[in-house]
């Protein structure tokens, strides 16, 4: 399973938004979309899974496709397994299986959610909310996974908790993963294979070592920074100071 992306050009009204973008995402590989606001991350997964027009090719074999966004709109009165359930949508009928029911309930346990399962959605904490709302991305047993800044209100311990999950799930399943993520230190850690997108376009690819250099990023960002390797041999991004005269 792979995705190619190939002459991807997307503007609004006369504004180009995303240029020339060609691009591949491969089977087992979790890939992470870098960059800094307004760079057209999230325009770009969001012609991934058709929510915008757009002119080029996106080959994508699969229909499989688990999309999830930066905000979810719900019914705040299902209960989290019933939103969980609603990850089945194509495959429900007037009667839920016992099937459908262990799927569910597989899910809870594998993300650790099973405590909340009666608990209504819309009273769980934000962090809780996105952990349940990856639960009913992975449900339905997705070949493609693509999440807009999945960990944005997840607190130290559920953000690795969180992308352990997608990353274990991508490389276990053999599925393609994508995620918009802002944690270069996360992106670092997690994933296989880096996409840095400046100004609507893709202008660096390849291994968080090859991608994440001090040089480019602090030209990207307009600060200084540093990139030391951890104990465990993966690599962090400490930002120092804005840098005057740089991302101008």
């Amino acid at each position: 399973m792979t995705i190619t992306v190939q002459n991807l050009n997307l503007s609004k009204g006369r504004q180009p938004i995303l240029k020339d973008i060609n691009a591949r995402f491969a089977s087992g590989t979790l890939t992470s979309i870098i960059g800094v606001n307004g760079s057209g991350k999230s325009m770009l997964v969001k012609a991934l899974v058709g929510l915008e027009n757009y002119q080029g090719e996106v080959k994508l074999a699969d229909d499989k496709v688990a999309y999830i966004p930066q905000s979810t709109v719900s019914d705040q009165y299902f209960s989290v397994f019933e939103f969980v359930l609603m990850g089945l949508y194509g495959s429900l009928s007037w009667q839920v299986s016992d099937q459908q029911v262990d799927q569910v309930n597989q899910v809870l346990v594998d993300l650790k959610l099973s405590h909340l399962a009666d608990r209504k959605f819309g009273a769980l904490s934000g962090g809780q909310q996105q952990l349940v709302v990856l639960a009913q991305a992975l449900v339905g047993q997705p070949t493609v996974l693509i999440a807009d800044e999945p960990t944005s209100a997840l607190d130290l311990n559920k953000q690795l908790e969180y992308l352990n999950v997608v990353q274990n799930y991508v490389h276990q399943h053999d599925i393609v993963g994508i995620m918009v993520i802002h944690d270069l230190t996360l992106a670092a850690r997690f994933s296989d294979q880096i996409y840095l997108m400046d100004q609507g376009q893709l202008t660096t690819t390849g291994t968080p070592d090859e991608v994440l250099q001090v040089e480019a990023l602090q030209n990207l960002y307009g600060v200084g920074l540093e990139i030391m390797t951890t104990r465990d041999g993966h690599l962090a991004v400490i930002p120092l100071q804005v840098q005057a005269g740089l991302n101008q």
